[in-house]
């Protein structure tokens, strides 16, 4: 094993090297570019996209860098690049954990004081100020559940990050549980919270208007008022492109991202589409090329890349036109 190891760390900066080099000969840089470009690339690589979790066996973020530039015709390779240098927004597995670990501290707790404080007639932040407010606090507290929506919940940071605040049985890690059992819990519930971690400003939106539907439709509905939170909002600005408005679809308008807005069309491949037409058209779409929604994302997350970034970063198809990943896709709809 020690052997092993050893050898190990000697092949890594030989395998870095070789991809750096091949990086260089698909740009067609000088050696003087190469090397300031190499610099930002081994840090970034080290510090943040090496950790993506769906990378296949043996490739690491500049080996899939090579094979995706080599994707595009040489004339677009650079705004490609610059895309990824520039736009990209990556969360790393530490940063997502730290948006985790604020959950129940800065979204649950002030919500709970403000409840207990006016089921008192106190102030929040004098809960804690008498030992009928704090078991008061600690009884709500201990009455919500937390259910996750997706893989990207993260139940198990969850638990850890709270291990002596919230008992096992206030998580349940997926929706997709039986009637009776929904039934058992929805007898305890009068109001729903639901929270994203990330979110961006149009998925809120879309949310709390779903919200208002289904309790204008609802009227037997088993819970209260609903909120909706989230502890990292992204801004609508990080959209590639300029937005219209009444399509919510990005245009080459924008001086920026013109190229990879265009980029978007030239490399896109229908069968996507067709892959995921069933759930695509839950959203009114008939193409895939800004992503589920077209929100047209530049975004990464360190455990899967959502499906409403640009496709150009996730997509994998075998198609006349196929497409090639930077960052691959787990994709739970096709």
């Amino acid at each position: 094993m020690a052997l092993a190891f050893q050898e190990l760390q000697i092949a890594s900066p030989m395998i870095n090297t070789l991809a750096l080099n091949l990086i260089a000969a698909v740009m067609g840089w000088d050696n003087e570019t190469a090397t300031e470009e190499y610099a930002w690339l081994q840090l970034m690589s080290s510090m943040k996209y090496d950790g993506y979790s769906d990378f296949r066996a043996g490739v690491r973020f500049l080996e899939s860098l090579v094979s995706w530039l080599r994707h595009f015709d040489a004339a677009d390779r650079p705004a490609a690049y610059d895309f990824v240098k520039t736009r990209l927004v990556y969360i790393s597995t530490l940063e997502m954990q730290r948006v985790i670990e604020t959950f129940v501290p800065e979204i649950v707790t002030p919500y709970l004081r403000r409840s207990v404080g006016a089921r008192l007639g106190i102030k929040p932040y004098e809960v804690w100020k008498t030992a009928e407010a704090a078991q008061a606090f600690s009884y709500r507290l201990r009455r919500c559940l937390f259910v996750g929506l997706s893989d990207g919940s993260r139940i198990d940071v969850l638990r850890r990050t709270n291990a002596g605040r919230l008992s096992q049985e206030q998580v349940v890690p997926m929706m997709n549980v039986d009637d009776e059992k929904w039934r058992s819990l929805a007898k305890d519930l009068r109001k729903v919270g639901v929270h994203h971690y990330v979110s961006t400003m149009q998925a809120r939106d879309a949310l709390r208007g779903r919200v208002l539907e289904a309790e204008a439709k609802l009227p037997t509905k088993s819970w209260g008022r609903a909120i909706v939170t989230e502890g990292m909002l992204l801004p609508d600005k990080m959209k590639i492109g300029a937005v219209d408005k009444n399509t919510r679809i990005p245009t080459a308008t924008s001086t920026v991202d013109k190229p990879i807005v265009e980029m978007c069309g030239k490399y896109y491949d229908h069968e996507l589409y067709k892959r995921l037409e069933r759930h695509c058209k839950e959203a009114g779409q008939s193409d895939m090329k800004y992503g589920y929604a077209d929100c047209a994302l530049p975004l990464i997350l360190e455990h899967n890349t959502p499906n409403n970034s640009i496709p150009m970063l996730w997509a994998e198809t075998d198609g006349p036109q196929g497409m090639h990943p930077l960052f691959l896709r787990r994709d739970r709809h096709g």
